[in-house]
């Protein structure tokens, strides 16, 4: 009985320890706004959809379908301010690579892994300053240059994503620290 107790603590210690290497949503910060709520700026930023520049009052949305940037918007709206969980995908609770495989299946129906990793390994990568809506962003947990989170670009230095401590979110590129972790970028839609 005693050996048996023993194993069993010491399998979930070490299932803990193992969950904890797993990749993740590892970012934290900013503030959270009502559920179903974008921030009044970031509003006024993916209303107006429009072929230019990131920066601009417009948003760069490239050859995307005005259908399926309509369905985007619906689905983000619906997933702000939704909990952070992590293997999650719905807007009862996600993590940063569910919030986007979710977006994109939804939106889209572009099947995307659950994976932070595997959706960098997606798509054709983009400089930051040609980043435009849908754009996958991809961050370092800050100690490391490995990849451990991802966000969905929106527009003006803006994205959405699940963060471990707020949920769902929209961020700038230009705040910490996501300025000093931010690693890449990816199109999955052209």
């Amino acid at each position: 009985m005693i050996k048996t107790r023993k194993n069993s603590v010491i399998l979930i210690i070490v299932t803990f320890f193992l969950l904890s290497l797993l990749p993740g949503c590892g970012i934290k910060l900013v503030p959270r706004y009502p559920e179903g709520e974008l921030p009044p700026e970031d509003t006024a930023a993916i209303t107006e959809q429009g072929d230019t520049t990131p920066g601009t009052a417009a948003v760069n949305t490239g050859k995307l379908d005005k259908l399926v940037y309509q369905k985007f918007l619906a689905e983000i709206k619906r997933f702000m301010g939704a909990p952070y969980v992590w293997g999650g995908a719905s807007p009862a609770g996600t993590d940063c690579s569910g919030l986007i495989s979710s977006l994109y299946k939804r939106a889209a129906n572009i099947e995307l892994p659950h994976s932070t990793l595997q959706q960098a390994q997606k798509g054709k990568t983009v400089s930051l300053k040609q980043v435009r809506f849908a754009d996958l962003l991809f961050f370092s947990d800050g100690q490391t240059k490995k990849i451990n989170h991802v966000g969905f670009y929106i527009a003006k230095g803006k994205f959405v994503h699940a963060s471990e401590s707020q949920g769902v979110i929209v961020s700038s590129l230009t705040e910490a620290p996501y300025k000093s972790q931010y690693l890449g970028a990816k199109r999955i839609m052209e």
